[in-house]
């Protein structure tokens, strides 16, 4: 059984009541760091419930600071990084009467009180994973609720995974997936695609891979299998595209796949700081990209972050005036937080030796960012200054009015970024 206390607005105390009327054999919780105190919450009220059932942590959190989440001792083991093999093998071996201690992917205590891990190589054919089972969920629930693209097209969406990780070395990104790229067939991929359509009427895919279009003839077989068994779908992309990556061929061949969102990770435009972060991206090809995307019809996006550890105020604008200029239809500006065990943050301790957060007070939308903690600069302010910029702007409004495909999802689409210029409707 799955639990989604997002759609569902559960709170610990009605977790506790789900617990005790489904007995479940074990419990897995997962979670982001900002979502920290409720992992340990829910553990806790496992344990109330039954000392006997073992609670194991998964997701970017515990994978991250397993250690951490060790601490609790209601937590009994974390899955670290994926967890398809790591489960079953956890699985067989509890049934035979096994410890799982030394199970490659998992975090244990040991008697000591030490932490036990060995590490588990990524898997690297991803097509001999099934499908996940979509019939323990409640696609509907989902389809009424705000998403990572902002906006739909279709009636019933899903997200699609279509391959791991990443070469670039971004640092900020906490490398969950590794550094190598694994990829899904085209086939399996769009195996997965018929499957949802003609099983669960889903007619709206949201592809949230790191880097999709690392690979553009793969990109580019998944298109064109889409467009040769007219699979009637359509599609879009909010986890970001490598801009640089992207030419005026694949785009055209997305849109006529179904593709009407495209969003591009800008970050910075600052080359200085394009180069300190290991992205490395060319400014002006990601710029051509969006008026190539822009110009085939698509809805464009771009994610930006303001406030990088020695970044100045001139170098902010300037990722503001890129933004701006842009033929951006939605931009989101976002507050950099400098999260434990990434790079950043050992330049954010560099530029600043006592910065010392912990995980869970890493939040996108904290109203003291690192940036003005550590310069006095009010990066709020010039978070307010570019959204306001950006979006009012009577052409961009009114193209973006034109090409979402439900109106009503226009507030829907802008709510993130009225909050943050307007400092209202915030939540925890």
């Amino acid at each position: 059984r799955i639990l989604d206390m997002r759609p569902e607005a559960m709170t610990p105390d009605q977790m506790r009541k789900e617990i005790e009327s489904f007995r479940p054999d074990l419990i897995g919780i997962s979670s982001l760091s900002h979502e920290a105190d409720t992992l340990h919450d829910i553990a806790r009220v496992a344990k109330e419930h039954n000392r006997d059932c073992p609670v194991l942590a998964g997701g970017p959190h515990p994978s991250m600071f397993f250690d951490e989440v060790l601490k609790d001792r209601n937590v009994d083991h974390v899955i670290v990084g994926e967890g398809e093999e790591t489960i079953t093998e956890f699985l067989l071996l509890c049934e035979n009467g096994g410890h799982p201690a030394g199970i490659s992917g998992i975090a244990s205590r040991t008697e000591s009180g030490d932490i036990s891990h060995q590490p588990r190589p990524p898997l690297q054919n991803l097509d001999l994973l099934p499908f996940p089972a979509w019939d323990l969920i409640d696609i509907d629930a989902y389809a009424g609720r705000p998403n990572m693209n902002s906006m739909l097209k279709g009636k019933r969406y899903m997200a699609v995974l279509t391959s791991r990780g990443c070469p670039y070395g971004c640092a900020y990104c906490h490398n969950l997936f590794g550094r190598g790229f694994r990829s899904r067939s085209p086939e399996n991929v769009f195996k997965e695609m018929e499957a949802l359509r003609n099983d669960f009427g889903v007619d709206e895919f949201h592809i949230v891979d790191d880097i999709f279009n690392l690979d553009k003839d793969r990109a580019h077989a998944i298109c064109d299998l889409m467009i040769k068994n007219r699979l009637g779908v359509s599609f879009a992309f909010p986890n970001g595209l490598r801009g640089d990556l992207m030419d005026q061929a694949l785009i055209r061949k997305m849109v006529r796949a179904g593709c009407y969102s495209m969003t591009y990770a800008v970050e910075t435009a600052s080359p200085r700081l394009q180069k300190l972060l290991g992205k490395n991206m060319d400014l002006e090809r990601v710029e051509q990209t969006i008026d190539w995307s822009f110009e085939a019809g698509v809805i464009t996006k771009g994610f930006f972050m303001l406030g990088f550890p020695t970044e100045t105020v001139e170098e902010i604008r300037k990722t503001i005036s890129f933004a701006v200029r842009s033929k951006l239809l939605l931009a989101g500006f976002y507050c950099v937080v400098p999260f434990p065990r990434t790079r950043l943050f050992e330049l954010a301790q560099t530029a600043s030796p006592d910065f010392s957060p912990s995980p869970k007070d890493c939040f996108y939308y904290s109203d003291a960012p690192y940036y003005t903690g550590e310069t006095g600069i009010d990066l709020k302010s010039l978070q307010r200054h570019a959204n306001r910029t950006f979006y009012l702007d009577p052409r961009r409004l009114a193209n973006l009015l034109l090409r979402i495909p439900r109106k009503r999802d226009l507030l829907m689409s802008l709510k993130p970024f009225l909050q943050l210029t307007f400092d209202r409707w915030r939540t925890r």
